[in-house]
């Protein structure tokens, strides 16, 4: 289990006023943290080939 899932839910969750909405946002998160986990390594790799440009299309030089 990766730290920065735990540090975003818990940070999105301890910055809410009102309780009502917390317990919405606590359900909620939840359910991203299990997408999230369950979909990490996806996530983390997609990420990585956006922000290194990297895709599956070939070089090609004239």
């Amino acid at each position: 289990m990766n730290s920065w899932i735990i540090s975003f839910l818990s940070a999105s969750f301890l910055f809410v006023w009102s309780l009502l909405y917390g317990v919405v946002l606590l359900v909620a998160l939840v359910t991203m943290f299990y997408i999230l986990e369950f979909f990490d390594e996806d996530i983390t790799n997609i990420i990585l080939a956006n922000l290194t440009l990297k895709n599956d299309t070939k070089e090609y030089y004239a």
